[in-house]
């Protein structure tokens, strides 16, 4: 038995649309020799999980069980094939996908010596590279153009050649420039979500250094739409950091608006809008802008997911705003149905989200739990807090979960085991430093 399998654990990844279309692709074009391939992507797809000792009972007898890893090597670049044509097929997904297709079929029509069709198709894809701001690719465009230019027998190909490198220095310009900003955000990103054990200015400061470092104050001095949104980008998650909400809402909503008015292309991330739309929503939370906080979370709800990644990310984020949006509307009662549900589905979340995720799920259901009295509740969302290790939770969190289980308990009228507790309670703070002083001044309350 395999716990993981890439080729298993990569169709699994698929939604129905793709599964549907490989199926039939597999059918339609796999030759008879291979029949094999179709037969065990058949198979894989009704599996829930990936059992080598199951597959070699169940195709008991097949020829290919002898050569697997060669048939399995065979599909996973059959389902890499088909994905590629589906997605080219994708309005949403196409036109980067479409650009450099169109791009590799440069080298066909210079092969065979068309190079009029070969310029005009530059020409073409430039301005396509210009309108998606893909500078790489407008880079290998100009490369093609100088080609072209030099084989040819046009008049005057000195005076053609000098606009290509004119272009080529003005393309680099912008990379360059692009290049910055994406490591700006990167950095500050990086900054983010360094795990910080308790409420300390640390985090805080090595941000306003880093703003000071790199004269974030100044707007770039090529400012192209994508330039400006990885501008936007960085200062709302500084701001953001370092409590400056007002400055980090102003930027959200910039980059936003980008947003909706540009065709963006990120490499590898066509969640972009949703990861906007997150940010957007934390900074209206921290500037209490109820009725906007709940258009924008409606807006969320909406966005599609384009890939299976950010699936669970963005389940989890919806539950943490609807209870945020619960909190500021002081609606608790709608809270109850909520945290049931999610308290049901928990086990799904685990594997999929990241710790400090899943430690908002946990205080912010904790909270509304206790304002909602529902003790039990609240007691199996201070025992998730309670069972993280050590290692992954902030200190300051892991110590109010000790005292709220004390609470719980005396709400509950369990002495022996408020008792027992408090031992343990009063051990783990004698062990620590950090412990803040309203934490020492509970426990003196239990105590009494």
């Amino acid at each position: 038995m395999s716990k993981q399998d890439d080729l298993f654990s990569f169709i699994q990844s698929l939604n129905q649309s793709e599964k549907r279309y490989i199926h039939l692709y597999l059918k339609t074009f796999v030759g008879q020799k291979e029949t094999n391939v179709l037969k065990l992507y058949t198979y894989l797809v009704k599996q829930s999980t990936y059992n080598i000792e199951k597959l070699k009972k169940d195709f008991k007898g097949e020829p290919f069980l002898r050569q697997l890893y060669k048939v399995k090597k065979e599909l996973k670049e059959k389902v890499s094939q088909c994905l590629y044509l589906y997605n080219l097929g994708m309005e949403k997904n196409s036109s980067l996908l479409r650009l450099k297709h169109r791009i590799n079929e440069l080298s066909i029509f210079y092969n065979k010596s068309l190079l009029h069709q070969t310029s005009k198709q530059i020409k073409q894809l430039k301005k396509q590279a210009y309108k998606l701001e893909t500078y790489t690719d407008l880079l290998i465009c100009l490369d093609w153009e100088e080609r072209v230019i030099l084989d040819s027998k046009e008049r005057k190909p000195l005076e053609k050649l000098s606009k290509v490198y004119e272009e080529r220095k003005k393309a680099l310009s912008l990379l360059v420039e692009l290049n910055k900003y994406k490591e700006l955000l990167n950095q500050i990103a990086a900054i983010s979500n360094i795990q910080t054990h308790g409420r300390s200015g640390v985090k805080k400061q090595e941000v306003i250094q880093f703003l000071e470092k790199h004269q974030l104050h100044k707007k770039p001095d090529i400012l192209t739409p994508i330039i400006s949104f990885y501008y936007h980008n960085t200062l709302a998650t500084a701001y953001m950091i370092i409590s400056k909400s007002a400055k980090s809402y102003l930027h959200s909503e910039k980059c936003w608006q980008l947003a909706l008015n540009h065709q963006f292309v990120f490499i590898g991330d066509n969640n972009y809008k949703i990861k906007i739309l997150m940010n957007l929503l934390n900074s209206l939370h921290q500037n209490r802008m109820t009725d906007k906080h709940y258009s924008y979370l409606e807006l969320l709800k909406n966005e599609p997911e384009i890939d299976r990644l950010h699936h669970y990310e963005k389940k989890a984020f919806i539950y943490i705003h609807e209870l945020i949006n619960i909190n500021m509307k002081r609606e608790y009662e709608k809270g109850d149905q909520l945290m049931l549900s999610m308290k049901q589905q928990l086990d799904e979340y685990v594997d999929h989200i990241s710790t400090s995720q899943l430690q908002n799920i946990y205080a912010i259901s904790l909270n509304l739990s206790l304002v909602l009295e529902n003790y039990d509740l609240a007691y199996f969302w201070n025992e998730r807090i309670l069972s993280q290790k050590v290692s992954d939770i902030r200190f300051d969190l892991k110590q109010f979960a000790q005292l709220i289980q004390l609470l719980i308990l005396h709400q509950n009228a369990q002495e022996i085991d408020i008792e027992n507790n408090f031992r343990s309670v009063q051990r783990y703070f004698n062990q620590n430093k950090n412990v803040h002083p309203f934490y020492t001044c509970s426990l003196w309350y239990f105590k009494k």
